[in-house]
């Protein structure tokens, strides 16, 4: 004869009533737009990189100042997490098969699952070792142009290029769901956003600018620009970049 707690089954009711599907949606277009704000900063320091080295190392330095704080990084952590889990867990109950959605929304949870899996050893690999050993420690663009060096090189291409795409495609696509999840924009506006012509022109176009910059670290090794501009454009963004912060943050 089983003895249930009263008390255990009045706190599984309680969680089971806060962490329904369309709670767990809420959570998830939170969460995701939160990230949203880091995703985006990373997207405009890889662009950035196709200028030049001073022009991206100058925009990690402004970036830095927001999604290193101490707070905000707390904050993106615990939304990663609650981002990943909620993700997953809804995908595991979802009523329409895969082969029933359309390419847009396939696209998006494929990109979604691997972000999910990638964005540990991303985090691994990009800031795990300066919270250890100290800022010196932080990646910049000549660290970004050692990784595509020799036979690492195998890995990094492949693994740069994925993360751009993905990262392109689903902050987009998901931003914009999760502004109707959240009752800010009708599902039926949303809809038509994401399979209108000029959304497809958009990410072609952040992609593009996304790869240009992933490109940009191999510089030395597919080609050195040499053009006059191509440093004069290098010294003006990471000026600008150097004058807001200081303008912002003091």
């Amino acid at each position: 004869m089983s003895t249930k707690d009263p008390k255990s089954s009045g706190n599984d009711r309680k969680l089971s009533s806060i962490f329904t599907i369309d709670n767990l949606r809420k959570i998830q277009a939170g969460s995701g737009l939160f990230l949203g704000t880091f995703v985006s900063m990373h997207l405009v320091e890889t662009i950035s990189a196709y200028y030049g080295p001073f022009a991206y190392d100058e925009a990690l330095n402004f970036f830095r100042l927001y999604y290193h704080h101490p707070v905000i990084e707390s904050l993106l952590a615990t939304s990663a997490v609650a981002h990943v889990l909620s993700g997953w867990y809804l995908y595991s109950k979802r009523q329409t098969p895969a082969s029933q959605l359309n390419v847009y929304q396939n696209l998006n949870n494929l990109s979604g699952m691997w972000l999910s899996m990638a964005i540990s050893i991303h985090f691994g690999g990009a800031r795990f070792p300066s919270l250890v050993l100290g800022e010196d420690f932080l990646p910049d663009f000549s660290f970004n142009t050692h990784s595509f060096r020799g036979l690492s090189g195998l890995f990094f291409y492949p693994w740069y290029f994925a993360l751009a795409l993905c990262g392109t495609y689903h902050s987009l696509y998901s931003s914009i769901k999760a502004l109707a999840n959240l009752k800010v924009v009708s599902p039926v506006k949303t809809t038509k956003i994401l399979h209108s012509k000029y959304f497809i022109a958009v990410v072609s176009i952040v992609s593009a600018m996304v790869l240009s910059g992933v490109i940009a670290f191999t510089d030395g090794l597919w080609f050195t620009p040499t053009r006059e501009k191509d440093h004069l454009w290098d010294t003006k963004l990471a000026q600008t970049f150097s004058a807001i912060g200081r303008a912002v943050f003091g």
